[in-house]
């Protein structure tokens, strides 16, 4: 059950964790310190605890009665970490009857340390939109803050969460950045759906851009999981309507898969069989096997195995997808079971990512692999773009393969114009590190 202060907080924070977490940041600091500052200040937020600093930055955070006197103190802090943590527990003891403070406050955060503004901001920030979302939405209009993606998806989530339509409505005046709408628009979806107002899905549905509703939905999913739990989450995902203007009902069965899949792939592998041969079923068995790859690449290769359709089409996606996640995630494990086995045609697609992936260490030991496959089309194919990785590593051994014949004239036109075209692009970059270099001298 979700209850009690530390999920609440966690709750009412949850902008600012997917602000840095989620989106890239416009600032010097490194992306894994950001996330570790933003989870020192989350857990502090979460906890209600004081902050206590290491070394001599002193042992506890002192109260203070003036929302700025706190900010100027968490700045004066040196360390990100321990600043970060007490601007967010300090930000915690002041209410709506702080919010005359919060320009003067604001502008000792931005006088602050060199490079520190943003994170501290960002929280300032998502304090101000709680009390008073319409006027830090007005400044961050007038700011020359409003590119940064972090700001804006605190600032818009925080919002979101009270009131979800005007909020809708605000950033389509947004100055984003392409890159970052649709990060911006998934904080916006995940604080809707934790006001518990309606009318998320018909947002989502009216979206014009696919990627954006592609990585909102991936939020919503992982945000009802967490929230509500994984069969609340199979059933909304039942209940959606199915005549909804293209394809949105089968996207957010798959998403809600893929979200399953990172906390209970057992679920979410009998859920994913449950729908096969259904309408919304198709792609149900790749979301589950690229996530539980990421844990266990070996039982979500064998429960692929154990399918009633194991050579169907989509199952075939879902070995693919999930055996390269498993070779990027534990090579040698995923290696180790796959010379166990024996081969037949629903392991195809897991040898053919197999002898790509040799292919980039050795070639001609990725030859043999592909000439397993059995399926006609993909191994030569595979061949193919073996035979292409082998002419980039050694042109003159590639050479006396192919004269082989083992690839048609065609492919192996193919192949040489890949070399052809690799040498172009190196060229072009020689000419354009020259460039660089004389203008450089020139200076």
């Amino acid at each position: 059950m979700r209850d009690g202060p530390f999920f609440r907080s966690v709750e009412r924070t949850g902008a600012f964790v997917a602000a840095v977490v989620g989106v890239r940041m416009n600032r010097p600091l490194a992306a894994p310190l950001g996330v570790v500052v933003i989870v020192v200040a989350l857990l502090f937020i979460a906890s209600g605890c004081s902050v206590q600093d290491s070394g001599t930055q002193g042992d506890h955070a002192p109260r203070h009665d003036s929302l700025t006197a706190a900010v100027a103190d968490a700045m004066s802090l040196e360390d990100p970490l321990a600043r970060a943590a007490r601007l967010a527990t300090a930000l915690q003891g002041f209410d709506e009857e702080s919010l005359g403070e919060v320009h003067e406050a604001r502008i000792v955060v931005e006088k602050g340390i060199d490079g520190s503004q943003t994170v501290e901001l960002a929280l300032l920030i998502d304090w101000w939109a709680r009390y008073d979302p319409e006027g830090a939405f007005t400044w961050l209009l007038k700011s020359r803050r409003q590119g940064n993606p972090v700001i804006m998806t605190a600032l818009v989530q925080s919002w979101a969460t009270r009131a979800p339509i005007f909020a809708s409505r605000a950033i389509e005046v947004l100055s984003a950045r392409p890159q970052d709408s649709s990060q911006i628009i998934r904080a916006l979806v995940q604080g809707w759906n934790a006001s518990g107002a309606p009318g998320v899905e018909e947002y989502l549905i009216a979206l014009k851009s696919d990627v954006s509703r592609q990585i909102a939905l991936t939020g919503l999913a992982i945000e009802k999981v967490q929230r509500d739990g994984v069969e609340e989450t199979f059933r909304w995902a039942e209940a959606l309507s199915g005549d909804a203007s293209g394809d949105f009902k089968q996207l957010a069965f798959r998403r809600v898969a893929g979200a399953v899949a990172g906390v209970d792939p057992i679920r979410a592998a009998a859920w994913a069989e449950s729908q096969r041969g259904g309408q919304w079923g198709v792609g149900l068995a790749r979301m589950v096997t690229q996530k539980w790859s990421e844990q266990d690449g070996q039982s979500a290769m064998e429960w692929l195995r154990g399918l009633p359709d194991p050579g169907s089409a989509d199952v075939a996606r879902a070995f693919e997808e999930g055996y390269r996640t498993w070779l990027n995630t534990d090579r040698e494990a995923a290696r180790a079971w796959l010379f166990e086995q024996e081969l037949d045609s629903s392991l195809d697609p897991v040898v053919a990512i197999h002898a790509r992936s040799t292919a980039r260490e050795d070639p001609e030991a990725a030859i043999p692999w592909a000439a397993r496959i059995n399926d006609e089309v993909r191994r030569n194919e595979t061949l193919e773009k073996v035979a292409q990785a082998w002419i980039h590593r050694d042109p003159d051994a590639a050479r006396v393969w192919l004269e082989k014949g083992e690839l048609s004239d065609l492919a192996v036109q193919r192949v040489y114009a890949s070399r052809e075209r690799a040498k172009e692009r190196a060229k072009a970059k020689g000419a354009k590190r020259a460039a660089r270099k004389r203008a450089g001298a020139g200076k």
